[in-house]
């Protein structure tokens, strides 16, 4: 029984290899593009696509961003949560739940990659600016787009009743 266990948590130890890329992925892209865009000036990229510098010290939309630190905790303490129960359903997980798995890293490697930002530098680095004309989306980064795509997969999972 404990070598059944033993191979279970080995197996599930590896998807956290997929938060750690995201996490990687988004602070080196984070770092190239504060090193090289200017805040709030837009680089276009596509008709409808810039990358803009931005510093986001809340959550989407600017939510809780005029709370100061008290706001800035408050975020991270969240994201601690979130990351912990996380950490615990992947390790909870059948091994052959793969998709399961992949989404929880992904929503895992965001979470994390974005509170190492609230941590370090007191606010998230977002630059991925969308827009028609002259509405644009919320600024965001690969962190929020791993976020996205594993709330997605997780919805998905949950509303057909797949592999939880």
């Amino acid at each position: 029984m404990d070598n059944d266990i033993k191979e279970w948590h080995t197996q599930n130890t590896k998807w956290l290899l997929v938060s750690a890329l995201v996490i990687f992925l988004d602070q080196s892209v984070k770092w190239i593009v504060r090193k090289t865009l200017f805040s709030f000036a837009p680089l276009k990229i596509l008709p409808w696509l810039n990358f803009k510098l931005a510093f986001n010290t809340g959550m989407a939309y600017g939510f809780l961003s005029d709370n100061g630190n008290a706001g800035k905790w408050l975020l991270i303490g969240i994201a601690v949560l979130i990351s912990g129960y996380l950490w615990i359903w992947i390790f909870q997980s059948e091994p052959y739940k793969k998709l399961l798995l992949f989404a929880l890293s992904l929503i895992l490697g965001g979470a994390l990659s974005n509170m190492f930002d609230r941590i370090w530098m007191g606010y998230v680095t977002d630059f991925i600016d969308f827009h028609i004309n002259t509405w644009h989306f919320a600024t965001f980064n690969l962190a929020d787009s791993a976020i996205s795509i594993g709330a997605v997969i997780l919805i998905f999972l949950l509303v057909f009743k797949r592999e939880i």
